[in-house]
Parts: C-alpha cells; sequence; structure tokens
C-alpha cells in the first residue's frame, strides 16, 4: 500500500441517513508522488470506530457486516456533501471567480452520487429533500455542475432484479417513494445469451 504523508483534518458535518444522523470526518493527505488522497470516514460515537467505512470491499462478514448496498450509499452521500462544503467555501472566497465543478464519478460504487446530485431537492425523495434542506449550496451544483460517470467494464454494474425486495433495495439507496419516478429513472429491459428478456433495475444507467 501507498503511504500517505502528513493526513490533516479537512471538515466535519453530520450527515442525514435515513432515519439516522451519521458524523462524518474527512481528513487529507499526500503521497510520496505528490497526488492527494482524500478519506471520508463515519464516526459511530466519539473515540469509537466506523461502520459504513470500517472495511473495503471485504463486505457481510463478521468483522465487517455492512452491506456493498449500505457503503456505497453512505460514500456518495457523504462526498457530495464535502464537495457542496468545498466549493461553498470557494464561492464565498471569492463569487465572481467562482466556477462551477466538473464531477466525474467512475464504477458502480461511485454512481448512485450523480442519482443524488440530480434528485436534490425533489420530494419525491425526502432523503434528498432534507439533505438540500440542511446543504442548500447543493442545489447551486444541481443547477451548474456538470457531472460525468464512467465505468470500465459492463460487467461492474450494480443492478437489481424488478422484484418487490429488488425495488425495495433502491427505493432505500434512494429514499425514492414514487413508484413512477423509480421506473423511469432505473428500469431497463435486458436480454442475456439465451435471448431471454427481463426486467432490471440498473443505478449505472440511470448515473449515466
Amino acid at each position: 500500500a501507498a503511504q500517505i504523508l502528513n493526513v490533516e483534518p479537512v471538515m466535519e458535518f453530520d450527515l442525514p441517513f435515513h432515519d439516522r444522523r451519521l458524523h462524518v470526518r474527512v481528513a487529507r493527505g499526500r503521497t510520496p508522488n505528490g497526488g492527494t488522497d482524500t478519506f471520508i470516514r463515519d464516526i459511530v460515537q466519539p473515540g469509537e470506530g466506523s461502520y459504513y467505512t470500517k472495511v473495503l470491499y471485504d463486505y457481510r462478514t463478521p468483522y465487517n457486516p455492512v452491506t456493498w448496498d449500505e457503503s456505497s450509499a453512505f460514500f456518495c452521500l457523504a462526498t457530495l456533501v464535502m464537495h457542496a462544503k468545498l466549493e461553498e467555501q470557494a464561492f464565498q472566497a471569492d463569487p465572481s471567480g467562482w466556477k462551477p465543478p466538473i464531477i466525474h464519478t467512475n464504477d458502480s460504487q461511485t454512481a448512485l452520487l450523480n442519482v443524488y446530485l440530480f434528485l436534490a431537492g425533489d420530494p419525491r425523495s425526502p432523503m434528498l429533500k432534507q439533505l438540500a434542506d440542511e446543504f442548500p449550496f447543493i442545489l447551486k451544483l444541481k443547477k451548474q455542475a456538470l457531472s460525468a460517470f464512467t465505468l470500465h467494464t459492463y460487467l461492474n454494474i450494480q443492478a437489481y432484479s424488478n422484484t418487490e425486495g429488488g425495488r425495495n433495495t433502491v427505493k432505500w439507496l434512494t429514499g425514492i417513494t414514487d413508484e413512477s419516478l423509480l421506473d423511469e429513472l432505473f428500469l431497463r429491459v435486458v436480454t442475456d445469451g439465451n435471448g431471454n428478456r427481463f426486467e432490471i433495475l440498473d443505478i449505472v444507467a440511470a448515473s449515466a
């Protein structure tokens, strides 16, 4: 693993996440070659460890009971708020010189960020309506920022079957309560290798 140098705190904030509030810490450090790495953590209780960001990839284990869906949803929400706060600071420091950012996400782990930005402030997602109420600069990003999504392989998508269980999972991920909006954004018809057609709810396609 690359060594991270001079790690310093950037910000802390409380994040509304469904029926709970999470404390988030953001830090930044540099790699030996001059690159910058940003770290986002949820803090369960002061002085305790993390739940959603305890371990990456090794999900649903005794050591890390969080699911992929939970980890991705937390990370994307927290990242969106972090960007909104950083951009708001830049705007307040120099309103006339501020330029809207380009937000580039890559692969299914970050695809929800684009969806959250698109739905920010929409009452059909009470979770994202609350997020925009608490962090209103997100709405400025929604109107002015450019967002892009890339995927290095189509097999690395996050899709759910169009069943009650799959629909409930996507509702939880997005906070959407409107069935027609869910279909409009995520419902796709795909064909397998045998020519069979079936319906899926595709997070990646909705983020593009």
